[in-house]
């Protein structure tokens, strides 16, 4: 039997995911299909989002037909169009680069010199993910399978503005979704699942230190966090560990046998994503 009352828990409001709301992949990488599903680490953050959120605008084109006489007996629909506009405000970020000037017109990097170049090459399509936090906890991920960046605004350099590029992404007919052009996933409590990692520790090489290896493959934009304590630190999904010690997923750490290293896989704005925990073997 259908609940025909109303109920102020449908109403809702929606803020970004806090390990990040927007991400992109390569065009052909396969989309998640669900909001429980962990993005593979061909998805790349596209760091902060301007206060405006984002809009979705999916417009239906019809045209009247008319009988002798101006009567309308007809709308057949003509076009269709579904489109997302919002603003990267993270300008450095390579990710939002690639999406909005070309992956094949940027190179290099901050560290010693990123170059941007501006032409007429058509930009590339991609795979977008957007996760979002609904009220009552509800996770919200819209999947774009093929979706491109089709217009870029002024970008205005100004003393008290964020630089930032609004754009649009228009989303195209995806043929494994039965030509869907995105999908919009629900799940209650979705956000707060963190995702493991399978952490392995053996001797190292110098005296008290230790190997440590992690299986699952890290996300490029992605660091890792780690912590040494007598027993395994409890992480959540979210939380914030910047204070922790960097690894860079291949030196030897210092660490006693015997102590519990928890490490972490964190966004660049080092909130975790995944994590997991291995008692100390170093070497003696």
């Amino acid at each position: 039997m259908s609940n025909n009352n109303t109920d102020v828990n449908n109403v809702t409001t929606g803020k970004p995911r806090v390990t990040g709301a927007v991400f992109r992949a390569p065009a052909g990488t396969t989309p998640p299909d669900s909001a429980k599903t962990e993005l593979s680490a061909e998805f790349q953050s596209m760091g902060y989002i301007s206060e405006d959120g984002m809009t979705n605008s999916a417009s239906r084109t019809t045209e009247d037909i008319k009988a002798w006489g101006g009567d309308v007996v007809m709308s057949p629909q003509t076009e269709k169009t579904d489109q997302f506009s919002l603003k990267f405000i993270e300008v450095l970020r390579t990710s939002v680069l690639e999406a909005v000037r070309g992956e094949t017109n940027v190179n290099g990097s901050l560290d010693d010199e990123l170059v941007v170049r501006e032409n007429s090459k058509e930009l590339e399509a991609g795979v977008w993910v957007i996760d979002t936090i609904l009220t009552g906890g509800v996770l919200e991920r819209t999947v774009i399978p093929n979706g491109k960046v089709t217009e870029v605004g002024d970008v205005v350099w100004k003393d008290n503005e964020a630089m930032g590029y609004d754009s649009t992404i228009k989303a195209f007919p995806y043929a494994a979704w039965e030509n869907d052009t995105h999908r919009e996933f629900y799940t209650r409590g979705g956000q707060d699942v963190i995702g493991e990692l399978t952490v392995t520790s053996v001797e190292g090489t110098e005296t008290g230190s230790t190997k440590i290896t992690v299986s699952q493959t890290k996300a490029e934009s992605n660091v890792y966090k780690y912590k040494v304590a007598d027993e395994a630190t409890e992480v959540t999904y979210g939380m914030n560990v910047r204070n922790w010690s960097t690894w860079d997923g291949e030196s030897d750490i210092t660490a006693e046998s015997g102590k519990v290293i928890t490490v972490v896989e964190a966004t660049s704005e080092y909130t975790a994503h995944k994590a997991g925990s291995a008692t100390v073997v170093s070497k003696e």
